[in-house]
């Protein structure tokens, strides 16, 4: 009896230490790493406006894509590319930013594109912010079309309405089947 009683102090008190271990090794994750982190993975930037912006072929366009991130100190630089059809004229190098608290960062990017369809601009973000050293990519969508070419995006879509709609567009009516179940 006395056996195990000595046995079951022996395993509390391995236990006990055992938890205690992992209470400290716990304790010693610091402060800027215990956060969750909510969203995509890489550096905290969003682009504050993010919309689908129109462009003629052709024509030049400034675009001034905007940028907001949380980091209050440290360095941002930004490459910016572009998908096939559309052409980058400026800025044609790495543009930087130092970081400062609520502060929103503007790109102005002039483009300009050789064919229809949806294209995108690309920015390539590094931030560095104390030791930490951070990347991520933005995108924003460029639907270009020449000027006499209605939107791609709206082309084919059925429109709501009756069949007397007289606005010359056929509304497809499809036969609805409801099952009502009672609870």
């Amino acid at each position: 009896m006395k056996k195990i009683y000595v046995l079951l102090i022996i395993f509390l008190a391995l236990t006990g230490a055992a938890c205690n271990l992992g209470v400290q090794a716990s304790s010693t994750v610091s402060d800027e790493h215990s956060g969750v982190h909510q969203g995509k993975p890489g550096a905290q930037i969003t682009l504050v406006n993010n919309q689908v912006y129109k462009l003629e072929i052709g024509v030049e366009q400034i675009l001034a894509l905007k940028l907001m991130t949380p980091y209050s100190h440290g360095e941002m630089d930004i490459r910016v590319s572009s998908s096939e059809g559309l052409v980058v004229q400026e800025p044609t190098d790495k543009l930087s930013f130092t970081l400062e608290h609520a502060e929103i960062y503007e790109i102005p990017v002039k483009i300009s594109a050789s064919i229809a369809g949806r294209h995108y601009v690309h920015l390539h973000i590094d931030v560095t912010a104390g030791d930490r050293k951070m990347f991520k990519s933005i995108s924003a969508i460029v639907q270009t079309e020449t000027a006499s070419e209605e939107p791609r995006l709206l082309r084919g879509v059925q429109k709501a309405g009756s069949n007397e709609d007289t606005s010359g567009d056929d509304v497809i009516s499809l036969p609805a089947q409801e099952e009502i179940l009672n609870r």
